[in-house]
């Protein structure tokens, strides 16, 4: 089978990706989906994104399990499925540029204000669903659920290997609900096939690989490397 250039870019994007996930517990789709969207085109991108995340997180919780705080993981589940039904709508209500730019700036300053060694412990169990509802509203209209998470996370101190853990959890359950959705509207046809599997490779090395060095990550270069992603997330949304 011949591969295009973009097509091998796209799989070297989503092992690096996927390195980057299998460390901080996030970022993959982040990181590759700009060079996913060349490579597959608008109708797989998101799909193709989607069914790999599946594989990718549960893989990685798979290792992390022994590790998974539920009862941060139930609330955030709970508030999720809310959220993804609001944002599916929000598109339609706020021009998308204006929505983009708001959580952009929000999400980018978040990141920024952690730099500086702000925390807040947002325990009980209506905040902890609050989040999950925010992250499902992002995932919803733009496909980028993980930073409301992170940033709750963070900002609670929480430890390196129950953040990777629980991110990883909540991020399969919210995978497997969007890949449910592309189900339904069709999306499975025998080119997102081709794609899942030409990609799929590169995304279990990368989390492996990613996975394997995490031990050698301490708190702090952890909870940096976080922050740093949090901040590209947002400022990613303002391009």
């Amino acid at each position: 089978m011949i591969v295009s250039a973009a097509m091998a870019l796209a799989c070297a994007a989503v092992f690096g990706g996927a390195v980057v996930q299998g460390i901080v517990g996030f970022g993959m789709g982040l990181l590759s989906a700009s060079i996913t969207l060349r490579a597959l085109g608008p109708q797989l991108m998101a799909p193709v994104n989607v069914g790999l995340a599946v594989f990718m997180n549960a893989s990685l919780f798979f290792r992390l399990r022994k590790n998974a705080d539920w009862s941060i993981i139930a609330p955030l589940l709970i508030g999720s499925p809310f959220g993804i039904w609001l944002g599916t709508y929000l598109p339609h209500i706020i021009p998308a540029d204006i929505f983009k730019t708001c959580f952009g700036i929000f999400v980018a300053l978040s990141g920024a204000v952690l730099w500086t060694g702000w925390k807040c412990s947002a325990e009980g169990f209506v905040p902890r669903m609050a989040v999950g509802f925010a992250s499902g509203i992002l995932s919803g209209s733009i496909s980028l659920g993980a930073p409301p998470v992170a940033i709750f996370l963070t900002a609670g101190s929480t430890p390196k290997h129950v953040f990777r853990s629980s991110v990883s959890a909540y991020l399969t359950a919210q995978n497997v609900m969007s890949a449910i959705a592309f189900a339904l509207r069709g999306a499975y046809t025998a080119d997102y096939f081709k794609g899942l599997a030409l990609l799929l490779p590169f995304v279990l090395a990368g989390t492996w690989l990613g996975s394997r060095f995490a031990s050698r990550v301490n708190e702090q270069m952890f909870r940096r490397g976080v922050m740093i992603l949090i901040i590209v997330s947002g400022l990613s949304l303002l391009i």
